[in-house]
């Protein structure tokens, strides 16, 4: 399917997505690669905000290796099209962090959940309690039928852009809600192979998926922030 390219304003703030964005042939791979990272670096139980599973920082852990090099390659050229969109000097431009998320029925009985608890330096047994009861089947689905709207409503309050790459979702209503203020909401799908760019210091929170929903697939998703240097953004002020 052809690669498509859409931005949407409202008001200082723009909305870049791009929909079919790797080859499909890849989109497997995509997939296979982002759960083999999650199982195996995944964040410590008490540090994620859970749902969603989280990732540790994995950009900087990535850059040398061949796929994923070739896959943040190609995101940061959507990155550098949204500077141009929006005027951004990118002279200046760097990428903070970048983590993975997967929302599955997926309770603690997983490789995720192992491999965390072998990290983990003060693994008590009150620890653990905390952390099964709270990542039991039961519990992911009442946490997702609070979260499945406005649950998790966060801004990255250092980050100038934000990029959120849709890798699998059981139904793309399952996207993004951005806070343009306090009566006006922008809602994205999240179709699969699909992104958004956005400014991250907005509100914003992942539409999760109702639990009977991830029988179909789960929701995994890819995110990036980046930001300018202080000199960077000086230079644009100055330039406005």
């Amino acid at each position: 399917m052809p690669k498509t390219i859409s931005v949407k304003r409202h008001g200082d703030n723009y909305f870049y997505k791009a929909s079919n964005v790797f080859p499909e042939h890849l989109l497997d791979d995509i997939v296979k690669e982002s759960c083999n990272w999650i199982d195996n670096n995944r964040k410590p139980f008490n540090e994620e905000t859970y749902p969603p599973e989280a990732s540790i920082e994995c950009y900087k852990l990535l850059e040398d290796h061949p796929f994923w090099t070739s896959f943040y390659t190609e995101l940061k050229k959507h990155i550098l099209k949204y500077c141009s969109v929006t005027k951004k000097d990118v002279s200046k431009l760097k990428v903070d962090q970048s983590w993975m998320t997967r929302v599955a029925d997926n309770p603690i009985q997983t490789p995720g959940y192992s491999s965390v608890q072998t990290k983990s330096s003060e693994w008590t047994e009150h620890l653990k309690k905390e952390v099964y009861d709270k990542h039991t089947r039961e519990e992911i689905k009442r946490r997702l039928s609070q979260n499945n709207t406005f649950g998790n409503m966060h801004s990255h309050e250092t980050n100038d852009i934000g990029l959120i790459y849709y890798a699998k979702n059981p139904d793309p209503k399952y996207g993004t809600i951005v806070k343009l203020s306090d009566t006006k909401m922008f809602k994205n799908d999240g179709e699969e192979n699909s992104l958004l760019i956005f400014n991250p210091r907005l509100y914003h929170t992942a539409v999760y998926p109702k639990f009977e929903d991830l029988a179909l697939s789960p929701r995994i998703s890819i995110v990036i922030d980046c930001s300018f240097t202080e000199e960077s953004n000086q230079e644009h002020q100055t330039d406005h």
